[in-house]
This record gives structure tokens, C-alpha cells and sequence, in this order.
């Protein structure tokens, strides 16, 4: 097995999903070692671009002292044990596509995990990008409503309690547009879980019990986020 001994990935631990899929390579013995941002010590930090880091995951070797980010990082790891997928992973057009999704879930990963920095060490926060923020919201806004599109198509009368179950969540909303200062924000969390509410509706099987369970899950997620 390929495992890149030397370099370390540093990861946003307010994150869940940093902390998931980089947890899963060192699992997987893709990797020896992490570190999360809200330990990095004062000397690495000054061997990599912290700015950068913030936005696109820092993969630093210091045996050469380079350092690899965001997709790039994530390729050479994945290429490096899957070396047949190479090819594919250098291609232009497919590097064009995940990279803009990679920027689209790397400036919004606060948003969508609901998470907060933690009250002591460096705060990896991305910026603000209005652009990719809306890029997300309408995104997550297309795919919640082709699930629940699908969702009614198959099911039509089952579903009847959907609209008094989504009652709550559009309270929600509207709550919190009045209430919170940064609604863009909030828009995102709100979507997000919308997102969550519609793919569970989907998957599970339909019926009182599964409805009012995602309901209860979903006020539940955004009352966290509130």
C-alpha cells in the first residue's frame, strides 16, 4: 500500500467533514499523519500560507518544506494509492468540475456542518464569498426540490402531512431572517437542512412515523444553528 509517510494534512477541526475524511485516509493508511488547525504550532505555521490554508487544505512535507492545497492535495493523495486513477485526476476538464465544487463546499463548510470555531487556538475560518455562498444556496435549493418533487410524484396522497410539517421550517426561516444579523448565513444553514429534510423524505419509507421523525430532526438541526 502507498502511504505518504512524511507530509502532514492539516485539517479545520470545527469542521465535521474535515475531520471525517481526513480521519478516513489516515484509516484507510493513506496517511500517517494530521493535524488540526487549533493546534498547529507557531514554527509551522510560519512554513505554510495560513491564508490560503484557510481555503484550500494545507498537505505540508517537512522533509522538502513544500506544501500542497486544497484539491491538489486531496489528488495527490487519492493518486498516490490509486495510481490508475492518475490520468483521470489530472484531466482538465475533470479538475475544472471539482474544483468548483470544491470551492463551493470549502467556503461554506461552516454553513453546511453548523459549526462553530473553537473557544481556544486558530480559527481557520474561510472568507466570506458571496459568490459561492449563493452558488450553494441555489444549489442545495435545486436538489432539495427535485427530491421533493420525486418524493410527492411517487408517493401523492401519503404525503398529505408534508405541508403542515414544513410549517415549522418556514416559520423557521422567516424567524430567523427577522432575528439574525448576517441572513445570508442563516439562508445557507436554513437551506442546508431543507436539504437534509427533503433527502430523508426521500430515502426513508414513507409514513406518519418517518415524516414526523425528520420534521423533529430537521427543527432540531435548526435550532443548533440558531
Amino acid at each position: 500500500m502507498n502511504t505518504l509517510k512524511n507530509q502532514t494534512i492539516i485539517y479545520d477541526d470545527a469542521c465535521p467533514m474535515c475531520t471525517a475524511y481526513t480521519g478516513a485516509f489516515i484509516r484507510l493508511g493513506w496517511l500517517e499523519k494530521r493535524l488540526p488547525f487549533s493546534r498547529v504550532s507557531p514554527e509551522l505555521l510560519q512554513k505554510i500560507d495560513v491564508d490560503r490554508g484557510r481555503h484550500e487544505i494545507p498537505l505540508f512535507d517537512p522533509v522538502s518544506g513544500q506544501t500542497v492545497y486544497g484539491l491538489d492535495a486531496l489528488f495527490l493523495i487519492i493518486g498516490t494509492h490509486l495510481p490508475w486513477l492518475k490520468p483521470l485526476l489530472s484531466n482538465r476538464a475533470f479538475r475544472f468540475f471539482w474544483k468548483q465544487i470544491y470551492w463551493i463546499i470549502t467556503y461554506n463548510r461552516r454553513i453546511i456542518a453548523g459549526s462553530r470555531a473553537h473557544a481556544s487556538g486558530l480559527d481557520c475560518a474561510p472568507d466570506r464569498n458571496l459568490t459561492y455562498r449563493w452558488m450553494y444556496i441555489l444549489l442545495m435549493l435545486a436538489l432539495s426540490s427535485r427530491l421533493l418533487w420525486l418524493t410527492l410524484a411517487g408517493s401523492g396522497p401519503a404525503l398529505a402531512g408534508i405541508v403542515p410539517a414544513s410549517i415549522p421550517l418556514i416559520l423557521s426561516l422567516l424567524l430567523g431572517l427577522i432575528r439574525k444579523n448576517d441572513r445570508l448565513s442563516w439562508l445557507g444553514n436554513w437551506i442546508t437542512v431543507i436539504f437534509i429534510f427533503a433527502l430523508g423524505l426521500y430515502m426513508l419509507p414513507v409514513g406518519l412515523f418517518s415524516l414526523v421523525g425528520i420534521t423533529v430532526f430537521s427543527q432540531f438541526m435548526l435550532w443548533k444553528r440558531f
